[in-house]
């Protein structure tokens, strides 16, 4: 792709992302293909009150595609669930 600066192997994206064994709330993870819809059920968890991430390994992957380092870290909130949107595409094959 004419943006990507540089190729990011799956371990690099697996290592910008952190994780505490210790401390993981209870995750709603949906993943689709893009342009699906799934924008709604990201607005419906959130306005419920579930706090809700857009993207974040995709946000994450492509700071590294651009020679950037970025890391994300996945939240804790005690007795609380999260809810993650992320989507498949449609730019790199890693996505």
């Amino acid at each position: 792709m004419y943006y990507q600066k540089c190729d990011v192997s799956l371990q690099q994206l697996i290592n910008s992302i952190q994780i505490d064994p210790d401390k993981v709330s209870p995750i709603i993870l949906s993943v689709s293909p893009c342009r699906s819809g799934s924008t709604v059920l990201l607005r419906v968890f959130g306005s419920s009150g579930i706090q809700a991430h857009y993207q974040p390994i995709k946000n994450t992957l492509r700071w590294l595609v651009q020679a950037q380092e970025f890391q994300w870290t996945l939240p804790y909130i005690p007795n609380q669930k999260i809810f993650i949107k992320e989507t498949l595409g449609p730019f790199l094959n890693i996505e």
